[in-house]
């Protein structure tokens, strides 16, 4: 499961460097005009999607690690320092689609960083 989560941000951020990103024609050519008007101002969306790709393996990783540990019931309260939070893992069930969604867009975070774990931002 690792493997795949690295061959697959590996895999985009090499075709993302090769290609110099992807155009809106490539969906379908009624959305050619979006790439000709996109061309006058430049586009910083790979900054933005390599932030987004290291969320990605976050949980990708967090959840496999979870897997293999048993969890102790530990208070919220417990948990003080980011150490702490990072170290404690959630349980299966917290790793969920919705809990995905909104760790990758969560805004503050997608904006302007910082780069945290599922386990932190979950706790």
């Amino acid at each position: 499961y690792p493997i795949l989560v690295w061959i697959f941000a590996i895999s985009t951020l090499y075709y993302n460097k090769l290609y110099q990103g992807y155009g809106f024609k490539w969906i379908s050519k009624d959305f050619g005009f979006l790439d000709e008007s996109m061309q006058q101002a430049p586009s910083r969306w790979f900054i933005l999607y390599n932030i987004t790709l290291l969320r990605v393996i976050s949980f990708g990783m967090d959840l496999y690690w979870a897997k293999d540990v048993t969890t102790t019931e530990i208070v919220k309260s417990e948990l003080t320092t980011y150490r702490q939070r990072t170290q404690h893992y959630q349980p299966i069930e917290s790793y969920d689609l919705l809990s995905y969604y909104s760790y990758l867009l969560y805004a503050p975070l997608f904006i302007a960083g910082p780069i945290m774990s599922f386990n932190a931002y979950k706790s």
